[in-house]
């Protein structure tokens, strides 16, 4: 075989492999009135217990996304349940926000989490998050849906398909860095 070929199925393979490892497969934004919903379906190569894993260590989330500026474990809330306070910056085309939120974070079952905003102490008038992992041969299928009213004035020419566009690079961004801590390394 010559080497161009075996450079070139080579560097096939090595692509395979990458994307094979973690890919945003969906990711749905809809405008409702008022606020968003979003859907992101994404899959690893991560198993799910290593996935649920990194993805509940709450003050290790900065690592999985550089959008999370900051995360603070507050004292639990009157149903027991963990509080986390996070500021978030995100920016869609010329629009950029860094956000504040509080949520209260609710176990439903070993592999589902809902994150509910308490818009008292947030950005938000309303939201909620349910972030589901689920086997997926080798590794897992992981979904966040959510639902979102912000108190802030969203621009009218900041669309659902720029939105859409912004979560499948976070989802990206986020795919890689779990599937490297996963392995052990620093994202």
């Amino acid at each position: 075989m010559a080497r161009g070929t075996r450079i070139l199925l080579g560097s096939l393979l090595l692509w395979h492999s990458w994307a094979a490892a973690g890919e945003v497969s969906n990711v749905e934004v809809q405008r409702l009135n008022p606020g968003y919903q979003v859907l992101i379906d994404m899959r690893t190569s991560v198993p799910p217990e290593q996935a649920v894993a990194l993805l509940s260590d709450l003050p290790g989330l900065s690592r999985l996304n550089e959008a999370v500026l900051q995360v603070q474990v507050l004292r639990p809330s009157a149903r027991g349940n963990t509080r986390v306070r996070t500021a978030t910056r995100l920016c869609v085309a010329f629009f950029c926000i860094t956000t504040h939120q509080v949520n209260e974070v609710i176990p439903l079952g070993t592999r589902r989490v809902r994150w509910l905003v308490e818009p008292e102490h947030s950005d938000f008038e309303q939201g909620v998050a349910d972030l589901r992992v689920t086997p997926m041969g080798r590794g897992s299928r992981v979904l966040l849906m959510m639902r979102l009213v912000p108190k802030f004035w969203v621009p009218p020419l900041i669309d659902t398909w720029l939105i859409k566009r912004k979560m499948r690079e976070e989802g990206i961004e986020t795919l890689a860095a779990l599937e490297q801590l996963a392995a052990g390394r620093r994202p």
